[in-house]
C-alpha cells in the first residue's frame, strides 16, 4: 500500500481501529483505484479476520472507529501562489457514514479531496509504502505509528529522531514525559511489535544523551525491501 507522506501526520489523531478502517481503504485503493462513489464497504467477518478479533468485537470496532469519523478532519498546509502565502487547508475525512448492525455491514464515503493523498503517484506527491500484511500485526496506535515513520526510512535502514519531537509530532500524554513510562508503555512494546513483523523483525535502537537525560533515538533495520535491493 501507499500513500502520500502529508497523511502520516494526518493519522495522528486516528483510534487505532479508524486507522485500521484507513488500512482497508488503502487496500482497496491500491487493489481496485478509487471508487466512483467514493463509497468503501466493511463487513465485521472480514475485519475479524484480518485483525484476528471475534466478530462481535469486530462489530463494535468498525461502528466505533466510523462513528468517530464525524467531525474529525484533516489538517494541511497550503501554498497559494496568488497571495503569496501559506495558510492551513481543512479537509473533512468523511462526507457520510452508514451501517447496519444486524447484517455486520458498515461503510463510509471519504471526501474525494483526500484522493490526491491515497493515490500520490498520480498527483506527482512524494508517498510512504507499507505492507498490509504487517500494519494489521500491529494491535496498538503507538506501533503503528513507529511503523509509518520506519516505512518512510526502509531505504536507508536507519532513522534518526529527538525524543521530544516524537512526543510532540505523537501527541504522547503528559504522564509519558517521563523516560521510563516512555519506554516501558510505548517504545519498548512498539518495538516488540515490529519485531513480529517482516519488514522492522531485525530492528534495534541507540540512544543519544543530553547530560544524563535521553535526548535522541536512532533506530537501525534492514528492512526486507533493502535487503534484496543489496542483494541485486
Amino acid at each position: 500500500m501507499f500513500h502520500a507522506n502529508a497523511l502520516n501526520a494526518a493519522v495522528l489523531n486516528l483510534t487505532r481501529d479508524q486507522r485500521r478502517v484507513i488500512y482497508q481503504c488503502q487496500l482497496q485503493i491500491n487493489s481496485k483505484g478509487w471508487p466512483e462513489n467514493g463509497v468503501f464497504t466493511f463487513t465485521r467477518q472480514k475485519y475479524a479476520a484480518d485483525y484476528g478479533v471475534g466478530e462481535d468485537e469486530a462489530g463494535r470496532d468498525l461502528k466505533k472507529a466510523i462513528n468517530g469519523f464525524r467531525g474529525k478532519f484533516i489538517l494541511l498546509e497550503q501554498r497559494i501562489d496568488e497571495l503569496d502565502a501559506s495558510g492551513e487547508l481543512e479537509i473533512d475525512w468523511t462526507t457520510s457514514r452508514w451501517k447496519c448492525d444486524e447484517k455486520g455491514v458498515y461503510a463510509l464515503k471519504l471526501n474525494v479531496d483526500l484522493k490526491p493523498l491515497f493515490t500520490p503517484a498520480a498527483a506527482d506527491l512524494l508517498f510512504t509504502i507499507t505492507q498490509f500484511d504487517d500494519a494489521r500485526k500491529l494491535s496498538s496506535k503507538w506501533s503503528q505509528l513507529l511503523y509509518d515513520l520506519l516505512c518512510q526510512f526502509r531505504e536507508s535502514g536507519w532513522c534518526k529522531v529527538r525524543l521530544d519531537d516524537l512526543r510532540i509530532r505523537w501527541n504522547t500524554p503528559p504522564s509519558y514525559d517521563k523516560w521510563a513510562l516512555f519506554r516501558s508503555r510505548i517504545l519498548e512494546p512498539s518495538i516488540d511489535e515490529l519485531k513480529r513483523t517482516s519488514e522492522f523483525k531485525n530492528i534495534s535502537y541507540e540512544l543519544g544523551y543530553e547530560g544524563q537525560a535521553v535526548s535522541t533515538l536512532l533506530f537501525h533495520f534492514d528492512s526486507t525491501r533493502k535487503m534484496l535491493k543489496d542483494m541485486k
